[in-house]
């Protein structure tokens, strides 16, 4: 009957409406993940043109979404990192492994010099590659790592080439290292300090 071809009609055509709104409920929550998300994300083409990125990466590089969108990467990334990450991928690629925790530097509008790990997981798709890539800011850690590197630096000139002997030794007493003049003040081997403990070079009247 045709009421009957009608409600199956109807039926099928709810159906079909329920099932586009969760799949627009889904697609919306997805892209909300990924502006939202805590790290930065950039998709990317097989040829390195730019799919999409996150609001972080925007907000971190001081870029607007179509400075990027549609442009290719060398709009982002230093010359020398655009030849390192192409490697890198064609290698992934041949594989078909993820690129793990490269890092590179990236100029942001501002021309300021932003550190990055960078990870990328390929898609394969018909042939048709897709580079979902995501970003961590390392500047400041690597600021840090400078900054100690420099600060032992510092501490290596003056411990060589203090004019008084200097020892640093572990809380039994045994010696770690001791700097020149401390070694021509005794008159030992810079081995022999791997055997000694500072009690064995301390006057008795002195403990």
């Amino acid at each position: 009957p045709k009421h009957q071809l009608h409600d199956k009609l109807y039926l099928f055509d709810y159906q079909c409406t329920c099932q586009n709104q969760l799949m627009n409920q889904q697609k919306t929550a997805l892209h909300n993940l990924f502006d939202h998300i805590p790290v930065m994300m950039l998709q990317l083409t097989s040829n390195l043109i730019i799919m999409g990125v996150n609001q972080r990466l925007l907000d971190t590089f001081d870029f607007q979404r179509g400075e990027l969108v549609g442009h290719p990467l060398s709009t982002l990334l230093a010359p020398i990192s655009i030849q390192q990450l192409t490697t890198a991928i064609a290698d992934a690629q041949l594989s078909k492994k993820s690129i793990r925790e490269l890092e590179f530097t990236i100029e942001s509008q501002s021309r300021e010099s932003i550190d990055v790990i960078w990870t990328t997981q390929i898609v394969e798709d018909g042939g048709q590659f897709t580079l979902n890539c995501a970003l961590v800011d390392i500047t400041r850690r690597k600021k840090r790592e400078q900054d100690l590197e420099i600060s032992e630096q510092r501490f290596r000139a003056v411990f060589n080439q203090a004019p008084i002997g200097i020892a640093i030794t572990e809380v039994n007493g045994n010696f770690i290292e001791v700097n020149p003049t401390l070694t021509t003040i005794l008159g030992y081997q810079p081995s022999d300090y791997q055997h000694l403990n500072f009690l064995d070079i301390t006057d008795a009247d002195d403990m």
